[in-house]
């Protein structure tokens, strides 16, 4: 149920304005929140591998789920 159409509408117009990007702003967007992730020491090297293992474990279930789950 919706508590707030309003806050739902505003949500909507936004997503609509990021849908409508063409891909080289999408792309600029990506990278421009890639660097400052760097900037901030989120994305350094010798954390670049940190979860892959849960990751992979997790992608792992999922495909099996969707092989298994009827349609």
């Amino acid at each position: 149920m919706v508590t707030n159409p309003q806050q739902l509408e505003e949500l909507d117009r936004s997503l609509q304005r990021v849908e409508d990007l063409p891909l080289d702003k999408k792309f600029a967007l990506l990278e421009g929140m890639y660097r400052l992730a760097r900037e901030l020491g989120q994305f350094t090297p010798d954390r670049s591998l940190e979860g892959i293992q849960h990751d992979i474990q997790l992608a792992a279930i999922l495909h099996t789920l969707v092989r298994t789950t009827p349609r």
